[in-house]
C-alpha cells in the first residue's frame, strides 16, 4: 500500500479480480453493470466470467467508466461501470458477480 492510498483509505487488495454486481442496464445489445471491484484488477479487453446463482457465463471487457469519466483500469476499491459482451440485462440478477477466468 502506498502513502496515498493509505491517506485516501484505499486498500490494494491483492488478487484474482472479483466485482458484486449492484445494478444492471442495457445499452443496445450489450450490458452494463455497476459495482465496487473487491479484489484485483480489471482492464478493457479482459475475459471474465459472470456467476450467477449456478451458471457461469463467459464475458468480455468493451469499456469502463468511473464516474461518468473512461477510465483504462480498475482496482480493488473503485466504484465502475463495466461494459460487457456476452450477457443480456436478463441474464444479470442480484447477487450476481463477475470474476476472473481461473
Amino acid at each position: 500500500m502506498g502513502l496515498l492510498d493509505w491517506l485516501t483509505g484505499r486498500k490494494r487488495v491483492p488478487g484474482p479480480f472479483r466485482m458484486s454486481i449492484d445494478d444492471a442496464f442495457r445499452l443496445a445489445d450489450k450490458v452494463v453493470v455497476v459495482g465496487v471491484v473487491a479484489a484485483g484488477e480489471v482492464r478493457p479487453g479482459d475475459r471474465l466470467v459472470l456467476q450467477t446463482g449456478v451458471t457461469e457465463r463467459p464475458v468480455t471487457v468493451e469499456a469502463m467508466e468511473s464516474y461518468h469519466r473512461p477510465i483504462r483500469a480498475a482496482r480493488a476499491g473503485v466504484r465502475v461501470g463495466i461494459l460487457l459482451t456476452g450477457a443480456t440485462k436478463e441474464q444479470v440478477g442480484p447477487g450476481a458477480t463477475l470474476a476472473s477466468v481461473e
